[in-house]
């Protein structure tokens, strides 16, 4: 396998320019497409409101699933003040999130019309990773596409 080195990037000689360019547009692809996401997001949420919410209860349930097998999610059920009123919510955990304590303050954005919804953080945060991972192998094809051209 001969690769060609610029700098700190080597490039293998033997893949074909044309397959940086197929990667570049894949990723640039993915970058478009969470980058979308998170932009409807906070456009769909705009109007949403940030309140400060109690963790009152920690909890999990079984959710039956035929073609995967069941699984286990595990849920913080928040209560916070609008308007006078109290309301509760149970948002969803995710195992890579650290887990609130028992009467933490944490805060969420809710609908001031529907003031038991809220906005989804975990899929902003993931929508987020994906745009910025998206992003960096676009720029690392085309780094790795430059130097594979400048080989011809």
């Amino acid at each position: 396998m001969m690769k060609i080195k610029m700098g700190k990037m080597e490039v293998d000689k033997n893949i074909k320019p044309w397959i940086f360019l197929i990667l570049m547009l894949f990723s640039f692809l993915f970058f478009i497409m969470f980058s979308i996401d998170v932009v409807s997001i906070y456009i769909d949420t705009k109007d949403y409101v940030k309140v400060e919410a109690t963790v009152i209860d920690i909890g999990y349930e079984h959710v039956p699933n035929i073609t995967e097998g069941d699984s286990v999610d595990h849920y913080a059920v928040l209560q916070y003040e609008y308007n006078g009123k109290t309301y509760h919510c149970q948002k969803l955990l995710h195992m890579i999130m650290f887990y609130p304590k028992i009467n933490s303050k944490t805060k969420i954005y809710i609908d001031p019309n529907v003031p038991t919804n809220f906005r989804n953080t975990w899929q902003i945060g993931n929508d987020i990773l994906g745009a910025v991972l998206g992003l960096v192998f676009t720029i690392a094809m085309i780094k790795c596409y430059i130097v594979r051209k400048k080989i011809k």
